[in-house]
């Protein structure tokens, strides 16, 4: 009988810290915001929190790779053309999942986008070097990538003011949303035209 009555004081005693706690809650949150909507809230913070941690890792081993071939590239054990290939496939590491919780990860596709990433990893890799030393370096992946594209490295054109990018317009990928590939630059031109 003592067991029955503890647990029944038990369950009095939570029910009553229950509604306490929702009277408190549902007065400190506002009377637009219920319990259930934080809870709502709360699973999906959790959810984009593991979908970041995941997105996170994926970059984080795709980077690494990335590094290892740069430093193949200076030290002239890789071409250009080889780079590209490997630095293709640690792009395809990272995956564009849970777009309902994270944004798109943005990547070029095409040989020429993953180029122009590969000269600026270079790039970022000998800025610290004596100019003697890089700009051979520089200017014999810039002959390469002239032999394979037909044209020396540029950036995208600047199209109305927008800054250029070292993404070109094709780094969108197929698979992404309509709305995704839609985006482009109109939030940064938006943004402009709210400062004229």
């Amino acid at each position: 009988m003592k067991i029955f009555t503890r647990m029944m004081g038990c369950a009095a005693t939570a029910m009553v810290m229950s509604a306490v706690l929702f009277y408190f809650a549902d007065a400190w949150l506002g009377e637009e915001t219920t319990v259930v909507e934080v809870g709502r809230k709360l699973v999906f913070e959790a959810s984009r929190n593991q979908a970041l941690r995941a997105r996170a890792e994926m970059v984080t081993h795709s980077l690494a790779i990335k590094r290892d071939i740069i430093a193949q590239v200076v030290a002239g054990r890789l071409h250009l053309r080889e780079a590209i290939d490997l630095f293709h496939k640690a792009n395809d590491m990272i995956e564009n999942v849970h777009l309902e919780l994270v944004p798109v990860y943005r990547l070029p596709t095409d040989s020429e986008g993953v180029g122009l990433q590969v000269l600026a990893w270079v790039g970022n890799e000998v800025a610290s070097w004596p100019p003697e030393k890089a700009q051979p370096l520089l200017a014999n992946l810039e002959t390469e990538f002239r032999t394979l594209f037909g044209h020396p490295p540029l950036r995208t054109p600047s199209l109305d003011g927008v800054p250029n990018s070292s993404i070109p317009s094709s780094s969108y990928r197929a698979s992404d949303p309509p709305a995704v590939q839609a985006r482009g630059r109109s939030s940064w031109l938006a943004r402009q035209a709210g400062r004229s």
